[in-house]
């Protein structure tokens, strides 16, 4: 359902009193509401597969899927027929102007032995393909619509690898890798998309164990260990290496 912002949100800027005469009484209209606007639809196909294999201490789940959706609300541009002091012509409204399909799987494999320092292995990879459009209206009567195209708006591939071990006296180590492939973000990207890129991080985890059920627990993390710099979401953002102290109780 649309939120109730979306459905009835109006902006309307008026015209401030000593204006020469004959000036409109309004400024600028930024944004309008949709008494039109409809609910998003949403429907889904879902097969999920579940192996575990207790020879081996190993678990594989796999989901396939796909989704359309019709209807999406969408900010989109109209131009304005209403006289006004300001030079800008346009309003925006939100609209059931977007529709699109995703398709894809995602699986996680998870690998866990019975021996010295519990070790755990866990791989996570996702795969989604996403056609589609959104109409984001036009500014100047006459001209025709602009259709933004989606296929690039989602990453494509996403992968993630955790390796961990715990030592005695409650000492966890764990390394992560991240790979996520190049991706446009709807409202992040800016002159293109944002460039594939890999991340690895480290933890160190101390536990301290205290009566009564209470715990303590000292992290020391890394992200971005190897510091290559990457665009995370906004294009102008780039995360570099960065850590950190964490500190956990639990009572």
């Amino acid at each position: 359902m649309p939120s109730l912002l979306e459905a009835n949100l109006q902006t309307v800027i008026y015209s401030p009193a000593g204006l020469p005469a004959g000036t409109p009484s309004i400024y600028q209209i930024e944004s309008l509401a949709n008494s039109d606007i409809e609910p998003e639809r949403l429907r889904t196909l879902d097969v999920g597969y579940f192996k575990n294999w207790p020879e081996y201490n190993s678990q594989m789940d796999l989901r396939l899927f796909y989704e359309r959706i019709d209807n999406g609300i969408e900010t989109a541009y109209r131009p304005l027929t209403t006289a006004t002091a300001s030079s800008d012509h346009r309003y925006r409204i939100e609209d059931n102007g977007a529709e699109w399909n995703n398709r894809g799987f995602e699986t996680q494999i998870r690998y866990q032995p019975n021996m010295l320092y519990n070790p755990l292995i866990l791989f996570n990879y996702s795969y989604i393909h996403v056609r589609g459009f959104r109409n984001r209206g036009h500014s100047t009567v006459g001209n025709p619509d602009n259709i933004d195209r989606l296929e690039n708006r989602t990453p494509m591939h996403t992968a993630s690898l955790l390796a961990s071990i715990t030592l005695p006296d409650d000492l966890q180590l764990s390394v992560s890798h991240f790979y996520m492939s190049e991706v446009e973000w709807l409202e992040g990207s800016s002159g293109g998309p944002n460039e594939r890129y890999n991340r690895t991080d480290i933890k160190v985890s101390k536990g301290f164990k205290y009566s009564n059920g209470n715990a303590l627990k000292l992290n020391f993390i890394v992200h971005n260990l190897l510091d290559e710099p990457y665009q995370e979401f906004y294009a102008e953002n780039l995360f570099g290496r960065r850590a950190y102290v964490q500190l956990e109780l639990s009572f």
